[in-house]
């Protein structure tokens, strides 16, 4: 900083200390929501070329962003091809973010080519995955908060921690077929039952699950649908000496914090990340076992 010898000493001093014990940055969080939809067509249907469908997805635009913003979830506004692009780029290489804020600071334009957005070099190890100029770990919900959840049980999760230099929590929802929805709460319903019953003394947990899935099941019947959902997290840092630190943090501090039970990706890091991003990469839609066996798992 900039001090004018004609300023006070008092003054001159608190932008001195200003100058040290203030952190060189903030925080940033950004949110973002993803549509998926499937490009197969629909039994009966006549097949549409892709131009017809962006028109009809494109006038429902507003409508979606609307709903969003009645949420409470502030302002939504479409992303641009261009800032998709730059959340992609960064997140596979975090030092580039300084080389693009300096380009916006300094007036000048920002174009990314899609083909090129994509890390220069990555490797997937069973345990992180190195890419470009970051290191990451990946993990995916195994178990998610049983009882009653409260509208804060992720604050911690998604707030910033200072182990983790870039941090993604992603929430994954996929829509129950309305022809299978029955099948699925029944199973849910067995299954419930089955285990408290099985116990000599019962269990309050077991009894709250039941109870749970009787209140999805009558719920069901009334004509509400179902959906199933997962989560999966990613840690950066670009230094790697400070990722056990970051993997300490998420494991022993965010997820419990959170009520959730998390399972490291171990092998598949690469495939987590990019799932993570804004892309519509489906993972489901990559595992080579059947849809029933995957359903019933």
């Amino acid at each position: 900083a900039t001090l004018s010898p004609d300023a006070s000493p008092v003054a001159q001093q608190m932008l001195q200390e200003a100058a040290v014990t203030y952190p060189a940055g903030v925080t940033q969080h950004q949110v973002w929501v993803s549509l998926v939809f499937s490009a197969a067509p629909r039994p009966g249907a006549r097949r549409r070329k892709p131009e017809d469908m962006v028109r009809e997805l494109a006038n429902k635009i507003p409508y979606w962003c609307a709903h969003l913003e009645s949420t409470g979830a502030g302002l939504a506004t479409p992303m641009s091809a261009g800032e998709l692009a730059e959340i992609v780029r960064v997140a596979y290489d975090p030092a580039a973010a300084r080389v693009l804020d300096d380009a916006v600071y300094q007036g000048g334009e920002v174009s990314l080519d899609f083909e090129n957005i994509g890390p220069a070099a990555a490797e997937t190890l069973w345990d992180e995955y190195r890419h470009d100029s970051g290191v990451s770990v990946c993990w995916t919900m195994s178990e998610a908060p049983r009882g009653t959840v409260y509208s804060n049980v992720l604050s911690r999760l998604l707030a910033s921690h200072a182990a983790v230099d870039r941090k993604r929590v992603s929430l994954v929802f996929r829509p129950v077929d309305s022809a299978r929805t029955a099948d699925v709460v029944e199973k849910d319903q067995n299954t419930a039952r089955t285990r408290l019953t099985s116990t000599r003394h019962g269990s309050a947990r077991l009894a709250a699950d039941l109870d749970a899935a009787n209140a999805t099941a009558a719920e069901e019947a009334k004509g509400a649908g179902l959906t199933y959902f997962s989560m999966i997290v990613s840690a950066t840092v670009e230094d790697p000496e400070r990722l056990p630190e970051a993997v300490a943090a998420v494991e022993q501090e965010l997820a419990p914090a959170a009520r959730i039970m998390l399972r490291r990706a171990y092998g598949g890091h690469d495939a987590a990340f990019a799932a993570t991003l804004p892309l519509g990469v489906m993972l489901n839609r990559h595992v080579l076992l059947p849809e029933a066996i995957k359903s019933a798992l």
